[in-house]
């Protein structure tokens, strides 16, 4: 099948069926061409505007056979977008090199950041004469967090997020914590803590020997911790509690890390946070009952009676020790 195309085309193609192949969503026709449009492997590198294909022939010529075009009804609205011809396509494609997940998600991260650092335009209009910039700006940190084995993607990341055009762009298009805003606005947190919020353990680490402080307050999770600890993603979790990050920082959507992991039902997240010396409380305990999770209700009432009895032996101790002798 991959025979087929034609050898111009080829390196655009094949990046194409590994955004199709590997697509969080399905890809419109307009995203698909932006796609095309984004050269990451030859010079120049980056998008071209005039590299746009005109036709939806276009589109179907670079992968014969491969793809079709299909028209979606969302929302009362028409969307042509493009699918792979059928399952066994996918399979086939599945078998080949260049698409295992670590190595689409290589070339697909690369696509998206270098799409959205070739963006130069206003905010309000983006949406409109970038198609790709919503996929691009919501979706790029999952590709990255399966390519992080790969140095040049913590490298491009780490710089993605570290240059303010580029950071300021992709907070106003997109947020993770916003997700429902369709237009977030500027950041309302640091670097570190959207590294964070995204899974990025490599990127994290990579700020964090830079400077950033692992207590910096913003966010809707308030902090880094308490939004890493909602996703339940333990190797940042410990790399913040490892990096001094305070477990028990009140604020943010779940008032404190321990209470979004219970809430959020990660078990390992929560006996790390607990094990470091977060405090279990009446609340703690309410969050956990609502989040419907019996074992982590007695989790934390265990580890809440020991609190208890540890306070009560040492508040026995100081009265002891305070005790007036007799005449």
């Amino acid at each position: 099948m991959l025979q087929n195309i034609p050898s111009e085309y080829k390196s655009s193609a094949i990046r194409l069926l590994q955004f199709l192949v590997y697509a969080k969503r399905p890809l419109t026709l307009a995203e698909a061409i932006e796609v095309i449009a984004t050269e990451i492997d030859q010079e120049p590198r980056g998008f071209d505007v005039d590299g746009r294909l005109c036709q939806k022939a276009d589109v179907l010529r670079y992968c014969p056979s491969l793809v079709i075009i299909a028209e979606v009804t969302k929302y009362a609205e028409t969307v042509e977008e493009l699918h792979l011809a059928h399952f066994p396509v996918k399979e086939y494609l599945l078998e080949q090199a260049q698409f295992d997940l670590e190595s689409a998600s290589i070339v697909i991260t690369r696509t998206c950041l270098t799409y959205l650092g070739d963006i130069n335009n206003n905010c309000s209009t983006i949406r409109s004469d970038f198609p790709m910039a919503r996929y691009a700006a919501e979706y790029w940190t999952e590709y990255a967090v399966s390519a992080e084995t790969s140095e040049e993607i913590v490298l491009i990341t780490v710089n993605f997020l570290k240059d303010e055009t580029t950071f300021q762009l992709w907070c106003h298009i997109y947020q993770t914590d916003l997700w429902w805003e369709n237009e977030p606005g500027p950041p309302r947190a640091s670097r570190l803590y959207y590294a964070c919020l995204g899974g990025l353990s490599w990127a994290a680490r990579d700020l964090i020997s830079e400077g950033a402080d692992v207590n910096a307050e913003g966010g809707v999770y308030g902090n880094a911790l308490q939004a890493t600890s909602s996703r339940g993603n333990l190797e940042i979790v410990q790399l913040l509690l490892d990096e001094g990050a305070d477990f028990n920082a009140q604020g943010g959507e779940y008032g404190n890390p321990l209470q979004a992991a219970s809430y959020e039902g990660d078990l390992e997240v929560i006996q790390l946070l607990l094990d470091n010396g977060a405090d279990v409380n009446a609340q703690t305990l309410q969050v956990a009952s609502r989040g419907g999770n019996p074992e982590i209700v007695q989790l934390l009432n265990l580890n809440g009676a020991k609190m208890m009895s540890r306070k009560r032996s040492s508040s026995t101790n100081i009265r002891e020790r305070t005790k007036l002798p007799r005449l």
